[in-house]
């Protein structure tokens, strides 16, 4: 197992990665190569991310990491909406999904007091 397998902020973003997959799968096919694959792309880059910020030592590089990571997780929330509001995802779906980017945002503000601190 590697190290950033056992983070929990790490396994947070891995189930929401398998949620959005999973969930975009029911997409109209019209909408699979265009907000299917932003949703997507969204994720893993999230997920991706934080395992180079949980797996470096340099504290630049974790806070450009972990600023990146929030970019993305805005554009997940932005891409998440337009897809509800589009009835491809239903409300409380994704009240659930922004509640879970909730959580993942409050765990890296957390992560980054421990990494950075001096």
């Amino acid at each position: 197992m590697n190290p950033f397998e056992i983070h929990p902020v790490w396994q947070l973003s891995k189930n929401l990665s398998l949620e959005i997959f999973e969930l975009s799968k029911a997409f109209p096919s019209n909408v699979q190569l265009g907000l299917s694959a932003q949703l997507q792309s969204s994720v893993l880059e999230i997920q991706s991310s934080i395992v180079k910020a949980v797996t470096s030592e340099n504290k630049a590089e974790i806070l450009y990491l972990l600023k990146l990571t929030r970019q993305h997780m805005a554009a997940l929330e932005s891409q998440l909406r337009v897809a509800t509001d589009l009835t491809h995802i239903q409300e409380e779906i994704y009240l659930d999904l922004k509640q879970v980017i909730s959580s993942i945002y409050l765990q890296l503000t957390e992560f980054t007091i421990e990494r950075v601190r001096p």
